[in-house]
């Protein structure tokens, strides 16, 4: 016989395995049970009162009935326990569905006894607290059975990328690594459906395919032995094609994680000769042989529109260069972020005066102020040099008012909405010329009045 579980263990309801509370307790006065003599369940001596338990999962994944035996050593101090094993499911609810055996009682040490668990059944040993309240608070269980094995499967393939009509090789090494001898070994590999399979064969037994489903039978593997199955299949459509394989044995199998092997091949076609089929090509029309995924969204480098954020859905809502998930102004095509003038206004200066269009109404309002200081300064019968230099300053400031107009009149910001700066501009330019040319007290008086009320249309923070 070999071990199959064993564990020292603190108090009921607590540490590993499953814990609750089951409603009443069974009789403990039967015959403890065996695997010659399979029992039925003594009665309910206790139909109702929570008591806290442990449940133990396991499976018989092996070909045939195996019988397991069960050994509890207690601790328990003050509390006592009692032990039941059940097949497929346990009910806390109703603890004589699905009974399998029990010791017959809690006298310490623990008795053993033992039960048949049939080839794919699942079981329970649940561990209870005796009466309500009073808990076991420490308990060793020990599983064995009486025929052990540990049939293993790993598959391997000799290609990680295969093209549309060209073929791949599985291979199954099935080992028996024991304690026992396995008198009869099977097995199944349904390979997916984005392959065809042309052909098998294996280095003993038999091994047959029904279209895509492969089963083996290699008969006895005696420990440490292994036997082969090849798998030989043609791509027919693309895809990441995952390939699993499951083995049994006689025996109850000590490890039921090393029963079953899987291995990723991709399939497809390689449109961008990169070397990787479509299949498991991250950039499936972008070259790109390194695969380099830096954000781990599964779409390559080279075929990102952010690379450096995950963004799998490429969601690009202005259809620039760059996806929304790395840009701060997702709705503006021309920007990636906010600048000077924020989303949805161009960082331009069109009329290359060194001061962006988006701060316009301030560029404007500047204008307006040195023309009135302008205009302040002309006098009659000065030098006539600092009149000409004056009238000259007047000219370009009216230009740059003039130029912002031109360029740039939408983004200038209006006390309202219905404020025609076109007609303010042309009534100031009349009465400015004027001033200019009369240089008169009341000519100054009229230009100031209308650079002023153009000035007051501004909104300027």
């Amino acid at each position: 016989s070999c071990e199959i579980f064993y564990e020292d263990h603190g108090p009921i309801g607590s540490g590993s395995g499953i814990h609750g509370f089951q409603t009443g307790r069974l009789n403990r006065f039967s015959p403890p049970g065996f695997c010659e003599n399979p029992e039925t369940s003594p009665g309910l001596f206790a139909p109702s009162g929570e008591r806290a338990y442990d449940e133990f999962r396991f499976k018989n994944i092996g070909l045939q009935t195996n019988c397991v035996s069960a050994h509890v050593l207690d601790d328990c101090g003050a509390g006592n326990y009692f032990v039941v094993a059940y097949k497929n499911f346990f009910d806390p609810t109703n603890i004589e569905t699905n009974y399998l055996a029990d010791p017959g009682s809690s006298a310490a040490p623990g008795r053993l006894f033992s039960f048949p668990v049939e080839a794919g059944q699942d079981f329970s040993l649940v561990l209870h607290d005796l009466n309500p309240g009073a808990t076991c608070e420490a308990y060793s269980l020990r599983l064995c059975s009486n025929y052990c094995t540990d049939v293993a499967v790993e598959k391997t393939a000799d290609a990680t990328d295969t093209p549309i009509g060209s073929s791949v090789t599985y291979n199954l090494r099935v080992t028996n690594n024991g304690p026992d001898d396995a008198t009869q070994v099977t097995g199944n590999d349904p390979v997916p459906t984005g392959f065809s399979v042309t052909g098998t064969s294996t280095t003993q037994g038999s091994v047959s395919a029904v279209g895509n489903n492969v089963s083996f039978s290699l008969g006895a593997l005696a420990l440490g032995e292994s036997a082969d199955v090849t798998v030989t299949a043609t791509a027919v459509s693309e895809g990441v094609q995952i390939n699993s394989a499951t083995v049994r044995g006689t025996g109850f199998d000590i490890d039921a994680n090393s029963n079953e092997s899987s291995v990723l091949v991709a399939t497809g076609t390689d449109g961008d000769g990169d070397g990787q089929v479509s299949g498991s090509d991250n950039c499936p029309t972008v070259g790109n042989p390194g695969q380099e995924d830096s954000d781990g969204d599964g779409l390559g480098n080279a075929c990102d529109n952010c690379p450096s954020v995950a963004n799998g859905n490429q969601a690009n809502l202005d259809g620039d260069s760059a996806g929304d998930a790395c840009e701060t102004c997702p709705a503006d095509p021309l920007k990636l972020a906010p600048g000077v003038c924020g989303c949805g206004v161009p960082d331009v200066d069109a009329n290359q005066n060194g001061i962006l269009d988006c701060n316009s109404t301030l560029e404007l309002n500047s204008f307006l102020q040195a023309l009135q200081k302008d205009i302040k300064k002309l006098k009659s019968g000065g030098a006539k040099k600092k009149l000409r230099q004056r009238k000259k300053a007047i000219r370009t400031g009216l230009a740059s008012v003039n130029s912002i107009l031109q360029v740039s009149v939408d983004s200038v910001q209006t006390t309202n909405a219905n404020v025609n700066l076109t007609k303010l501009n042309n009534q100031m330019r009349k009465a400015v010329r004027g001033a200019t040319k009369q240089l008169s007290a009341s000519a100054k008086r009229k230009a100031l009045a209308k650079v002023k009320k153009f000035q007051k249309s501004l909104i300027v923070s």
